[in-house]
């Protein structure tokens, strides 16, 4: 990390450390070899941080004795970034992050919105901003439906590292599977609930089963794919087949449930692809759960109202956003932390479309 974003990573965990009362008024604080030795800087980067809080009036400095807080701290309410793609539009995302307002609000704080950039210079800009205003850091649900999502999300991350904000990846990881970012990811834990869905199946004895993703479709589908398989394919016997279409398209519906298709079964990467799956199933004349079961992920709002209602998995939102709040003060105060993967158990929640 260059030394300029290493001062203020320094100069915000202080910060966030006094304001929430870590260290007391009229304390001191860590000597500055003490600061040196845990950040792994110089003596210059540490001195640099300590005059930026002696001028926001959170400490004094006092030659030869050291670096205190004042009696007087400001009282500071935390503020948090969210950058999400078309917020207000999304089927899971805008739930989430409905929780991480009520999270934040929770700890005191507020949280900010912005358009997601349209480059990295844009990306750079709105990062120093948020910088200046003193924000805690930014959650940052990556890029999903676009060709070249990993470049643009890295570049994104990059920007806002480089302006020493603390970042948070929501709901899937920047880098695309099975790589993996240098950012903590809070997210469902898409593998745990491939699996629930595919032993679900199982049970129900579905033996040849089609796994379906739009084209694009993000790294957390390769994690259900791969959870589905692991739960079918662990009960013996039994067949799993992936394609990628769209399932507004008559042809990809025929070779996915068709009558010649020989499938009993069908998982979708999320309950849109479901839905969309499920109109044009009866349109064709297949019903479900008569000709074959279907499942998806996320349990969004009109789940439960579909004419068939689906069967799927319950993601733990309100968790999810206190999760996402906590890591993200967690890295403020530990910026050196490796990366972590914070997952959240899902619910497997059984209707109709797999129950005869």
């Amino acid at each position: 990390m260059a030394k300029a974003v290493k001062h203020r990573a320094i100069f915000t965990a202080l910060q966030t450390a006094i304001v929430s009362g870590h260290h007391q008024p009229g304390g001191r604080l860590p000597s500055e070899e003490a600061l040196c030795r845990r950040w792994h800087v110089s003596r210059p980067t540490v001195r640099r941080a300590l005059r930026d809080l002696q001028h926001a009036r959170l400490v004094d400095i006092r030659a030869g004795s050291g670096c205190y807080v004042c009696d007087q701290v400001p009282t500071r309410h935390p503020t948090f970034a969210l950058l999400v793609a078309s917020l207000g539009t999304t089927e899971i995302l805008d739930p989430i992050g409905a929780e991480i307002n009520r999270a934040a609000h929770a700890a005191g704080g507020t949280v900010s919105s912005a358009p997601l950039p349209a480059d990295g210079a844009a990306a750079g800009e709105l990062a120093r901003e948020w910088a200046r205003r003193g924000t805690c850091g930014v959650i940052f649900a990556p890029l999903e439906h676009a060709a070249d999502r990993e470049c643009r999300n890295l570049e994104l991350t990059a920007a806002l590292r480089a302006a020493g904000l603390a970042v948070v990846l929501v709901d899937r990881d920047a880098a695309e599977f099975p790589s993996r970012s240098a950012f903590d990811v809070v997210a469902l834990d898409n593998f745990h609930a491939g699996y629930l869905l595919g032993r679900h199946l199982a049970d129900c004895g579905a033996r040849r089963v089609v796994f379906t993703a739009k084209p694009e479709y993000p790294p957390s589908t390769d994690l259900r794919l791969a959870g589905a398989r692991a739960g079918l394919l662990g009960n013996g016997g039994r067949q799993l087949a992936f394609k990628v279409g769209d399932p507004r398209d008559p042809a990809f519906t025929v070779s996915v449930c068709g009558v010649r298709a020989n499938c009993d079964a069908v998982i979708c990467s999320n309950d849109l692809t479901a839905a969309q799956l499920l109109q044009a199933a009866t349109n064709s004349g297949r019903q479900v759960p008569r000709d074959f079961l279907l499942v998806g992920f996320d349990d969004v709002s009109y789940a439960s109202l579909l004419s068939t209602p689906l069967t799927t998995i319950h993601q733990p939102c309100a968790a999810i956003g206190s999760a996402c709040i906590q890591t993200l003060l967690e890295r403020r105060q530990h910026p050196d932390t490796p990366p972590r993967t914070i997952l959240l158990t899902g619910e497997l929640i059984i209707r109709a479309s797999t129950t005869r």
